[in-house]
């Protein structure tokens, strides 16, 4: 980023400051304007689309209207969510959001009041997904990073086959409108922010349509990952205590009929794999370098059958 192009943010959307401050994001691509009291969130044009962007606006403002505390878009003069920042290369899209005043928080992972409201959230974000059905078929498949991004291209060939294996059980799954439809496909810890008392939901940018179950798995996944390297007892004790307490949140909102519930262990040890797949296709190999522990200890646990608490 550089400074002519926030200076055509500030115009695009006029706000008084064009002096941005990095947050943070998977691409270092999410930046706050402290005067304007806003976020900004640069994307590449050349690797999203106009339409997926507004799919996103779109869900997040039914998951406003509906009681899911979401930042709210900041319109540009044009009145538009999004504006296209053109005659600088590379293009960017950009949104702009009212900004949450509050950070991320490690206590999601331990504060059993935090984990039950985390899972319903999602449990509330699930059944406004099912009361919506109509809206799913626009949305990306479940097997858009297998179909459209290639991951297998970038996999190490033991992996390979584990992956393959992986998409052939999952395009034998039942999809009812119980078990499957649009979900956020990212809600960790990171993604919620605690405001006042009331539990925002941050980065609808990877939403498609997949099993509840799954959304479900990713974010138990993301609280074991965060505990690993305990006494195996202790770990084990964590996982059942989280599982618990989180599932008690969801059904709050909406049934996790007991098929999907079953489904549990499968989708979290995919979801290993998937972590894995998707490190290898998006980091670079400098970053793989300084990160090639972890993804050595993920690449094993694939491979030996291992789960996230093993």
């Amino acid at each position: 980023m550089n400074a002519d192009i926030y200076r055509e943010v500030q115009e695009a959307y006029g706000l008084k400051s064009a002096q941005f401050d990095c947050l943070g994001g998977y691409e270092d691509n999410v930046f706050v304007s402290e005067e304007d009291d806003v976020v900004i969130k640069f994307l590449d044009a050349s690797r999203h689309s106009l339409e997926q962007l507004q799919q996103e606006v779109d869900w997040m403002q039914l998951m406003d209207r509906n009681g899911v505390h979401v930042p709210r878009s900041v319109l540009s003069k044009n009145d538009k969510a999004i504006e296209r920042i053109t005659g600088i290369e590379p293009c960017f899209y950009v949104t702009v959001t009212e900004r949450i005043k509050a950070t991320a928080s490690k206590s999601f992972l331990n504060d059993s009041v935090l984990i039950e409201r985390w899972g319903r959230t999602l449990g509330k974000m699930h059944a406004i997904s099912k009361q919506h059905a109509d809206w799913h078929s626009s949305y990306a498949p479940w097997d858009y990073d297998h179909c459209h991004r290639n991951f297998i291209l970038t996999a190490d060939q033991d992996v390979q086959s584990i992956w393959i294996s992986y998409q052939d059980q999952l395009q034998a799954l039942p999809k009812t409108k119980d078990t499957f439809g649009v979900v956020h496909h990212d809600l960790h810890h990171e993604n919620l922010l605690l405001q006042n008392d009331d539990l925002y939901v941050l980065d609808f940018g990877d939403l498609r349509n997949s099993w509840y179950v799954y959304d479900i798995a990713i974010a138990v996944h993301t609280a074991l990952e965060n505990n690993r390297f305990r006494q195996f007892e202790e770990e084990h004790s964590y996982k059942l205590r989280f599982t618990e307490t989180f599932l008690r949140g969801y059904e709050r909102e909406t049934l996790l009929i007991e098929e999907s519930r079953a489904l549990l262990p499968f989708f979290l040890k995919y979801r290993l794999v998937y972590s894995y797949m998707y490190f290898q296709h998006t980091l670079t190999d400098a970053k793989k370098l300084e990160v090639a522990q972890i993804l050595n200890d993920m690449k094993n646990r694939i491979v030996t059958g291992g789960t996230t608490d093993s």
